[in-house]
């Protein structure tokens, strides 16, 4: 979390009133808290290629129905955006490898976490690989239906599942928390979620997921069809460039290494494996890379070292470009 302020090319508000008018090189959109932003959002032709510039997501109002929306914009995207709440901003920070290799520990069906985690607690000892490999995460605490939430209670929220977020973020897993939303807890409640009693929480994951919905129409809609040729403006051009990289550099940049019998590469994300990729698992073809346990899909040079340094495509591409 920082309060440093960069240059954003897009600002999606959650809740409130729309803005008057954006800041000065920014594209402003707008997002109710209604329960209809999924609507919104099919309807509105943004898609998650919009958000690859440098996105910010702006919370007006401290509720439940404007985290998930978040989570929601966070799912479209694939990636989880800044944000700003309470008039603070909190950048996403990748944590997916602090220190290099982490001790294997069995995955718990749950944990529960109070709100109020601490950054270096969340990476000492053996906490990091708990909250990774946990089936299930869960904020105690972090909710009740009472309605007029502080913002300081709001952002020490925002922060938590930013930082369970990052701490969480590999494929074929629920990265975002469940929160706990009671409105009078009662020490019964955690052995009720333990047994699986769902009706106490509130399922980010699933707000995510939806989100992602959204991106996978958008693919396959024909909103294409409908938009009229324009010419790539000089972002767009470096973008293109940046992902034209060779992708053997890149891997190489990044600590990697072919393995001469295989013709694998080691996956540049060692953390998200049990090994470290002890065995390379990453298959290069068409300047695009592809690891069979991390990605769905090959990669190219701007998007794999966003996956990796968890870095935005623009500043992906200033980081490959840096090698020339």
């Amino acid at each position: 979390m920082t309060s440093e302020k960069p240059d954003y090319a897009l600002r999606i508000t959650v809740g409130g009133s729309p803005a008057a008018e954006s800041p000065e090189g920014c594209v402003e959109f707008h997002l109710p808290v209604d329960g209809s932003h999924l609507d919104v959002l099919e309807k509105s032709g943004l898609t998650s290629a919009d958000t690859k510039t440098k996105t910010l997501v702006v919370l007006r109002e401290n509720s439940l129905a404007a985290l998930l929306v978040y989570a929601a914009l966070c799912g479209m995207s694939s990636r989880t955006l800044d944000c700003e709440a309470g008039g603070t901003l909190c950048r996403f920070v990748n944590v997916s490898n602090p220190g290099g290799p982490q001790p294997e520990v069995a995955p718990e069906d749950l944990i529960l976490l109070g709100v109020d985690l601490d950054f270096s607690e969340m990476l000492a000892g053996g906490n990091f690989m708990r909250v990774h490999a946990a089936k299930k995460v869960v904020l105690a605490g972090a909710f009740s239906t009472n309605p007029n939430l502080s913002s300081a209670e709001f952002l020490e929220i925002v922060q938590a599942v930013m930082l369970v977020a990052s701490v969480r973020q590999r494929p074929g897993t629920g990265r975002y928390p469940s929160l706990y939303v009671s409105p009078v807890p009662d020490p019964s409640d955690e052995e009720r979620i333990r047994q699986g009693d769902t009706s106490l929480l509130v399922d980010l994951e699933a707000a995510r997921k939806d989100g992602g919905k959204v991106r996978r129409s958008s693919r396959t809609d024909d909103r294409s069809e409908l938009m009229p040729p324009v010419d790539l403006t000089p972002r767009q051009r470096t973008l293109l460039a940046a992902a034209d990289t060779d992708v053997e550099r890149t891997l190489v940049r990044l600590n990697s290494h072919r393995n001469m019998d295989t013709g694998l590469w080691r996956c540049s994300r060692p953390g998200n494996h049990r090994n470290g990729d002890a065995n390379p698992s990453s298959h290069v073809e068409d300047n695009k890379v592809r690891c069979y346990k991390c990605d769905l899909e090959p990669l190219d040079s701007l998007r794999l070292v966003v996956e990796t340094l968890g870095l935005s495509p623009d500043d992906a591409a200033v980081w490959l470009a840096s090698d020339k």
